[in-house]
């Protein structure tokens, strides 16, 4: 009679996608796994895909070393090698959500038996942050982005684990730690760690994040800050290799305090904004309006602010503590909603650590979100109409750190902030609830408009537009996928032989057109993990 599972302390489970580039890293992740020596009472699971494997569900504990995994392996592809054609179909075809959830399910018997006190899930493959696909694998059509994503989370919340929160919710892919993604599962997931950036395809420390796990069991906020601290420490050896990486944990029960703080800056510079068009035709660069000093400070905040993927997504906090600081203090209420978001990023505490007390202060004491443009029948938060006192704000990222030069003011969390329309990224962008929440799609919309130079005067009657289809092409907005990332766009070079391709770059690039700090100092965050802590 086959054994039922026990209760344990915490289950790991972990979704290898990688049945593209990131193959030989996936397997790679599983020998760092068996190398750990975590404490009985922590369970790890796997379910792994490559070019060779299908969805292949390993229970890490049963294996010793990697003969007996090598067999393990070899004992399910003849399995599936048996598969009939039908079946094999069937895999292919079934949805990606699915796949995850099944999974799920397999690691959480729902007869009760071997239940956890803690959840981890790890999804493990390529990211692309809020537009385009999660996790692409070779083998299937697009069907994994953020709104799948927010959808899967609240079904194995619901589904699986009986209303029980996953604890940790590990973006092991590149470009995850957003607002708008942490905003898409903030109500079952207590903490998210990712990176703003592109991760190396090695990806994550594994071997040290279990042992991590053992030494700090009971202790959530903790063991978020000690995986950004051995991720950190993990690829600090490489700056020899000039790679520069950076990972945040953040606590999701402080998201909606960060989208109202969006929402005011977002609304409040969307109002300062909309005058420009018609204050513009007849402006004396004297005695420039209101509208113009702001439009050219948001211009050059955004410009020097920490960008990702090909400057489509920036880093909130260090926008806003640019933008600030180039604002008169008769912009008050610009500075004022800049520094809502700031206190509601970092905290309070630390905010007046790194600011002073009365800058801290500059928040609104009591701020009222004006409601969502999502529908009436939508599952919306019931804290939305509490006011917010952004002078008493807790803060949302436990802890954010980097390591290298490009990435270096990297605070925690970024939002998508492109520097020109694309009308079809814009419309996925307003489907999301961040976007209608926080009104940030307004404001981007009014911001693209006023930034927008005018086409040259000329002949004829009316100038000559081409389809936007046609006009997507000639805007860099698709991050070209150099040797390195855990980022996947169908354009991808990521060759697994690790081929010095014509157009390899460094993993985070920085565009042409910026001229960021090349010089760096250790991350004042960072510190080294103690291993002899129990």
């Amino acid at each position: 009679m086959e054994e039922k599972p026990k209760h344990c302390k915490w289950k790991v489970m972990i979704f290898l996608a990688g049945n593209n580039s990131l193959s030989e890293e996936c397997v790679y992740g599983l020998t760092e796994i068996l190398d750990a020596r975590p404490d009985e009472e922590i369970a790890v699971f796997a379910q792994l895909s490559t070019g060779v494997h299908r969805g292949t569900f390993l229970n890490l504990r049963e294996f010793r070393d990697r003969d007996q995994l090598h067999k393990k392996l070899n004992h399910e592809l003849a399995v599936q090698r048996k598969a009939t054609a039908a079946k094999q179909t069937e895999f292919k075809k079934q949805p990606f959500s699915k796949r995850i959830l099944e999974f799920v399910r397999k690691c959480v018997p729902q007869d009760g038996s071997g239940r956890a006190d803690h959840y981890m899930l790890i999804l493990a493959g390529h990211g692309n942050g809020t537009l385009g696909e999660f996790l692409r694998e070779d083998d299937r059509d697009k069907d994994m982005d953020l709104i799948n994503l927010g959808g899967l989370i609240k079904q194995i919340n619901k589904d699986v684990l009986n209303g029980q929160k996953i604890d940790i919710l590990g973006m092991d892919s590149c470009l995850m730690s957003m607002s708008e993604i942490a905003y898409a599962v903030h109500n079952n997931v207590k903490v998210m760690i990712g990176a703003q950036g592109f991760e190396p395809m090695a990806g994550w420390p594994y071997h040290q994040i279990l042992e991590l796990l053992s030494r700090l069991p009971n202790e959530l906020d903790e063991l978020g800050r000690g995986i950004v601290d051995e991720y950190i420490e993990y690829y600090t050896i490489y700056q020899a290799a000039n790679l520069s990486v950076d990972m945040a944990a953040s606590d999701l029960s402080e998201i909606v305090t960060v989208m109202k703080a969006i929402q005011s800056l977002a609304e409040t510079l969307r109002v300062k904004l909309e005058p420009y068009p018609e204050e513009s035709k007849n402006m004396d660069v004297e005695n420039l309006p209101d509208s113009a000093v702001i439009r050219d400070a948001v211009l050059l905040a955004h410009w020097e602010a920490q960008l990702y993927k090909n400057e489509q997504y920036t880093d909130i906090y260090d926008f806003c503590t640019l933008l600030k600081a180039r604002l008169p203090k008769r912009f008050s209420e610009v500075r004022g909603a800049c520094q809502n978001v700031l206190n509601a990023i970092a905290g309070v505490e630390k905010q007046a650590k790194r600011e002073g007390k009365e800058e801290v202060n500059l928040a609104s004491p009591e701020f009222h979100a004006k409601f969502s443009r999502r529908g009436k029948n939508d599952d919306i938060d019931p804290s939305w109409m509490d006011p917010v006192d952004f002078r008493k704000a807790k803060g949302f990222i436990l802890k954010s750190c980097y390591s290298g030069w490009a990435v270096q003011y990297s605070y925690g969390v970024s939002v998508y902030f492109p520097w020109s329309e694309v009308p079809a990224d814009m419309e996925e962008y307003e489907q999301l609830n961040f976007a209608k929440d926080s009104r940030w799609a307004d404001f981007l919309k009014t911001y693209l408009k006023v930034t927008k130079r005018e086409p040259r005067p000329g002949k004829g009657e009316l100038p000559t537009q081409f389809p936007n289809s046609l006009l997507r092409d000639n805007f860099s907005v698709t991050q070209t996928t150099f040797v390195g990332h855990r980022n996947a766009e169908s354009n991808r070079n990521a060759e697994s032989n690790r081929n010095a391709e014509s157009n390899r770059s460094l993993t985070n690039m920085i565009g042409s057109m910026k001229n960021p700090a090349t010089d760096f100092w250790e991350c004042p965050e960072f510190e080294p993990p103690n291993r002899n802590k129990r």
